[in-house]
């Protein structure tokens, strides 16, 4: 006959394994997803240009540019969420010995087959939205 220590015992003891087990799942599908390659291409519509590769990304605007500080990479939906600068060009000429403006951005989007919605947050500027497609060149008209 076990006393009720050994029953209590061998019942924690598999109540910590599962749990460890279920942790580890946990973890690996953590690991899986950021593992996933970062999103790579171009992408051009309205008036802006996204280039991004392996390390970041670069937005070209008609009004100015943003760059994206790091990989992006999008959940199972195609979602991403990425943070960089935003850089307007104010109009008129810019002085040559003056540093640019710049502020702090978060970049929200969501990318399917041959399209990527966009929206810059820039702090201190309107929300844009931008509507791109896959391999889409455009021209670029600055605003001066």
């Amino acid at each position: 006959m076990r006393t009720l220590a050994e029953i209590t015992g061998r019942a924690l003891r598999g109540r910590t394994l599962r749990l460890l087990a279920a942790g580890a799942l946990l973890i690996g599908a953590g690991a899986a997803s950021a593992a996933t390659p970062p999103l790579v291409g171009m992408w051009g519509g309205g008036q802006a240009i996204l280039t991004l590769d392996a390390q970041g990304g670069r937005l070209e605007l008609g009004t100015g540019h943003a760059v994206l500080n790091g990989p992006v990479h999008p959940n199972a939906k195609g979602r991403f969420v990425a943070k960089g600068v935003y850089f307007p060009d104010p109009p008129g000429p810019s002085v040559a010995d003056k540093a640019p403006e710049q502020s702090p951005a978060r970049f929200e989007g969501v990318v399917g087959r041959e399209q990527l919605i966009l929206k810059l947050k820039a702090q201190g500027a309107p929300v844009q939205t931008f509507n791109l497609k896959a391999n889409r060149r455009i021209k670029l008209i600055r605003a001066y």
